[in-house]
């Protein structure tokens, strides 16, 4: 998706590439939510923010990352 363009169809499948990698790697947590938003600061960059919970504890959290785009040319 680097050389996508920043728009829901782009967002969409950051979304559902996030959630598949997330799923079948990271046993440790029950995903919650998965969003992205364009970061109004870089249009260069989405934030994608996970919301998760960790299985063994129940302790929810949330981490945001960016995630750099070059548009298309």
């Amino acid at each position: 998706l680097i050389f996508a363009p920043n728009n829901a169809a782009t967002q969409s499948l950051l979304i559902a590439y996030v959630r598949q990698a997330l799923e079948f790697w990271e046993p440790r947590i029950e995903l919650i939510d998965v969003e992205v938003n364009t970061d109004i600061h870089d249009e260069s960059a989405l934030l994608v923010e996970i919301k998760y919970e960790i299985k063994t504890t129940h302790d929810q959290r949330s981490i945001v990352h960016p995630f750099y785009i070059m548009g298309e040319e």
